[in-house]
């Protein structure tokens, strides 16, 4: 099975509200990708928002660290930092429109919180620690990103270095496109039921 990353909403704060019993994937995952945390996800959160929790799992007491946000407050956050990350990201092609389907999704999204659930990303990396300590850190960057943040966010993404990126209507106007195009496509945003099989239809894959 594939490590993913699950932007989620949830009627309650804090953090994996799909460890509660009463989750509803196709209500409440709003977008979702494999072996990385889509580009413009950390943009909606600052360091305030990352937090730590136990949670009992099998038995056994599990440490969680994520990120989560009343939706109002992350619908501000991006569109504070919308100018700043599409003046960052100009050599790699538009990124506006991208921002803006974002924005499209967080404003749809049916519950008042937010958050990423980055745990099956974690694991990938070892120690765990240190991926976590790197997250929280980079969210500290991106009210003016420079180059470097840049780069970490790409590598986070795990994007090709294959630019410019497609329009953001490539599913939606069914354009051509190279494999390339398809994957730097889904790591900027992610991916919703139509692409990946999993949560809520989101408005760059289906009108």
């Amino acid at each position: 099975m594939s490590n993913r990353s699950y932007l989620c909403s949830s009627p309650l704060p804090g953090i994996y509200p799909s460890f509660a019993d009463e989750y509803d994937s196709d209500v409440q995952t709003l977008a979702n990708d494999v072996y990385c945390i889509p580009l413009l996800w950390p943009a909606l959160f600052t360091p305030a928002d990352f937090q730590r929790a136990e949670f009992e799992v099998d038995g056994e007491v599990v440490i969680g660290r994520a990120p989560s946000a009343p939706k109002q407050k992350v619908l501000d956050t991006l569109r504070r930092r919308h100018a700043g990350i599409v003046q960052a990201f100009a050599g790699i092609g538009d990124l506006a429109p991208y921002v803006s389907m974002l924005e499209r999704l967080i404003e749809d999204a049916p519950y008042e919180y937010i958050s990423i659930e980055m745990d099956e990303i974690a694991a990938l990396n070892d120690p765990e620690e240190e991926f976590y300590e790197a997250f929280e850190h980079l969210l500290s960057g991106l009210d003016a990103p420079d180059d470097d943040v840049c780069e970490q966010l790409i590598a986070l993404a795990a994007m090709e270095h294959s630019w410019p990126l497609p329009s953001v209507r490539l599913h939606l106007d069914s354009l051509e496109g190279s494999e390339d195009d398809y994957w730097n496509h889904c790591r900027v945003l992610g991916a919703g039921s139509d692409v990946s099989g999993m949560g809520r239809p989101v408005p760059w894959e289906t009108a």
